[in-house]
């Protein structure tokens, strides 16, 4: 071996080592979590509603769920649509597990995209409710109130599909209602408030995710980011840490 070679070989190895010390300088320092405890997620607790002016609002809470033994449920509803396979649960009338029908698994093509799950080591769903001032008389239905539905199993037959839930306390009756449209992923809310009482009523939306750190496609070589993405049509993706 000339020693040109050998001095390739060399600065090789040198930028090699270099680059894993480099991986392990940057890389995040791990957090030792309970393998038990990580199967399931408590819900965060529920906001109260603020119904001062924009400039007097208060800082959003930085709080996370907190992991628990098991994730409260209810009945399960099965959604169809030509884009998804939904469960949604009668608790908090929440989305607790979505595949998307059109895209693959990433080592596998054929199994549908699992994007939401509630069970096993991935807890990853969307919650939404009604928040009212903490001194309200009148209820409102939050992440953990629970919803009657007409029926366990809807399939999408039309260019739409509509999902109705209802909840009803104390003469306060709300239609939670979610609305599907032929060849989306996106998903419509709808919050249709009764009130039958001889009181006022008022309240606000809330919107929040439930999510463990689970990674099934993490890569030691590379990070990446996970987190929920906003895209409007128009401009670039922002991201939301």
């Amino acid at each position: 071996m000339n020693m040109r070679a050998f001095w390739w070989i060399a600065l090789a190895f040198t930028a090699m080592w270099i680059w894993f010390e480099w991986m392990k300088f940057s890389a995040p320092t791990p957090v030792t979590t309970d393998v038990a405890a990580m199967q399931m997620v408590q819900p965060a607790d529920v906001p109260s509603a603020n119904f001062g002016s924009l400039d007097s609002a208060p800082a959003v809470d930085a709080s996370v769920p907190q992991v628990m033994s098991a994730v409260a449920q209810g009945q399960r509803l099965r959604v169809v649509t030509d884009t998804l396979d939904l469960v949604i649960d009668t608790m908090g009338g929440d989305i607790r597990d979505a595949k998307m029908l059109q895209h693959g698994m990433p080592r596998d093509r054929d199994t549908p995209f699992h994007l939401m799950s509630d069970q096993g080591p991935l807890n990853y769903y969307a919650q939404n409710g009604l928040a009212v001032a903490g001194n309200a008389n009148l209820p409102a239905p939050t992440h953990r109130s629970v919803y009657q539905a007409e029926q366990t199993a809807y399939h999408m037959s039309g260019d739409t599909l509509r999902v109705p839930m209802r909840w009803m306390e104390n003469g306060i009756e709300v239609t939670k209602t979610y609305v599907f449209t032929k060849g989306s992923y996106l998903i419509d809310v709808e919050y249709e408030v009764k009130n039958t009482s001889d009181q006022a009523w008022s309240g606000s939306l809330y919107s929040q995710f439930v999510r463990t750190a689970h990674d099934p496609y993490s890569s030691a070589m590379m990070y990446t980011y996970t987190g929920p993405v906003y895209f409007d049509g128009h401009s670039e993706d922002t991201k939301y840490n």
